[in-house]
């Protein structure tokens, strides 16, 4: 049986739709450019390896990525001498769904402390109100902390979320130190047996020196509040920016220890490719991912139903 075959037998108990309208920008470029190679070079040669490199990077996979996919797939090719052009791209289908692991999120009985970190403009802050709204749906309670007290704008924007979703939103002055208020924020959650807190963070990447400081009080912290660092550090990346959020991703790990991966705004870009470049580079989990505005739209991610929705015209 074929890959595409067994992915589409998988993803029959489950239902993509959302995944393929949220990547119908991502599978139009990427399937079209795969539709025409098919009929304009169906013999499988060089040219046509060169071919699909180009349209992993238009799909804006990556030239490291790229590069790897191709090679995997010349030695996944060479134990069928007879391979043809339709069979070759459901073996890359079948590399692009190996790049991801799978993750399962898990949370501990009593209160879980989510750090989340990213640069100005990702949609950091309002992820933060959707995973409040997920947790929510999933019957949690939840509290968000609006710890980035130097943006004025973001304290705001997380506590009219907050409310309009009922959620409970600590925060200090303007310009406070943002670990006193990740101080006031725990001790609310310990004190309402909270399962869920949600901290919002400064991304100044531009003054690495200072956030780096700034980040490592703020686990400080939490490790003598909550009596152990934060239970997931996840990372806010613009998905629109395609190669560009894997370079701030890079430099975000370097300065702390990132163990969870969100993706936004992929419903409005092409470049859905570099969720492949992501996870295979980085070996960091992709938790969520967002594809749309709504509270609702920023959802668990699924590996098979992402290779599906960009192949599905393929299939």
């Amino acid at each position: 049986m074929s890959f595409f075959s067994t992915l589409k037998d998988k993803l029959l108990p489950k239902n993509p739709d959302q995944y393929v309208s949220g990547f119908e920008k991502t599978q139009a470029s990427f399937v079209s450019k795969i539709k025409a190679l098919l009929i304009n070079s169906p013999i499988v040669d060089e040219r046509f390896y060169a071919q699909i490199n180009d349209v992993l990077l238009k799909s804006d996979v990556g030239v490291e990525t790229a590069s790897y996919l191709i090679i995997a797939l010349k030695k996944k090719a060479s134990a069928y001498p007879f391979c043809s052009a339709d069979e070759l791209i459901d073996m890359l289908a079948q590399l692009m769904r190996a790049s991801f692991n799978d993750y399962e999120l898990t949370l501990k009985d009593g209160t879980n402390v989510f750090l989340i970190v990213g640069v100005n403009g990702a949609g950091k802050t309002t992820s933060i109100a959707k995973l409040g709204y997920y947790f929510k749906t999933q019957g949690k309670s939840v509290v968000t902390i609006a710890a980035d007290t130097f943006r004025a704008a973001a304290v705001q924007q997380l506590q009219t979320w907050s409310d309009r979703l009922g959620i409970p939103c600590i925060y200090g002055k303007e310009n406070a130190d943002p670990s006193s208020v990740v101080v006031d924020g725990l001790r609310y959650a310990q004190e309402h047996n909270i399962d869920i807190v949600l901290i919002d963070t400064a991304g100044r990447l531009q003054n690495k020196v200072n956030l780096m400081e700034e980040l490592a009080k703020i686990n400080r912290v939490i490790t003598k509040v909550h009596g152990t660092p934060p239970d997931f550090t996840w990372m806010v990346l613009d998905g629109s920016t395609g190669q560009h959020a894997l370079k701030q991703a890079e430099s975000f790990k370097d300065l702390i220890n990132i163990n969870g991966i969100l993706c936004t705004k992929l419903d409005g870009t092409a470049k859905g490719g570099m969720l492949i470049a992501l996870s295979r580079i980085l070996n960091v989990p992709i938790p969520f991912i967002g594809l749309g505005e709504k509270p609702e739209d920023l959802v668990p991610f699924d590996p098979d139903a992402f290779i599906y929705s960009i192949t599905k015209e393929l299939i």
